[in-house]
């Protein structure tokens, strides 16, 4: 017999010992085993409020539980969508905007600086670099408060 049909008996198809890979299996399927629990977990109350949303004020909060809607009711999202006093697609587009905006500004203003500090040498390059990556490691919320006055100040609260 050959060596490679030797070695192909003693290892299996896979190439790995076959007394390791029954092992492996058995921690593949409980990895995924616990996968599954773990989105079963995060995914129910997901499900619950959107089933939620579409049941009538008493039926949602009723004690008893009921996964399918009885009567199926859209009037939550009709209130919500119609409402005056609460224009969510306004609201929506706003934040597309502001949103779409800055990820573009900070895409080239950010991509500019990038390139200056990596490619270009100037005196104060090291210290500029090192107050940037020291920046990453200040908590995002430290920011709020002067981010918030200086938006005061400019005047571009509540307008985009």
């Amino acid at each position: 017999m050959s060596s490679v049909v030797q070695e192909r008996q003693a290892t299996g198809r896979t190439g790995q010992p076959t007394g390791r890979s029954g092992a492996r299996a058995v921690l593949r399927t409980g990895f995924w085993i616990l996968i599954g629990i773990l989105t079963v977990i995060f995914v129910a109350p997901l499900l619950w409020m959107l089933v939620n949303s579409f049941k009538t004020p008493n039926a949602a909060t009723n004690p008893d539980g009921s996964w399918i809607p009885n009567p199926f009711d859209t009037s939550s999202y009709r209130t919500l969508f119609r409402s005056g006093s609460t224009p969510v697609l306004r609201w929506f587009v706003n934040s597309l905007v502001a949103g779409l905006a800055n990820t573009a500004l900070i895409l080239v203003v950010d991509s500019l600086a990038a390139y200056a500090l990596a490619r270009m040498e100037f005196f104060g390059r090291r210290i500029i670099f090192g107050t940037v990556v020291g920046t990453i490691f200040l908590p995002g919320f430290m920011f709020l408060v002067p981010n918030f006055l200086i938006v005061s100040k400019l005047g571009w609260l509540d307008s985009l």
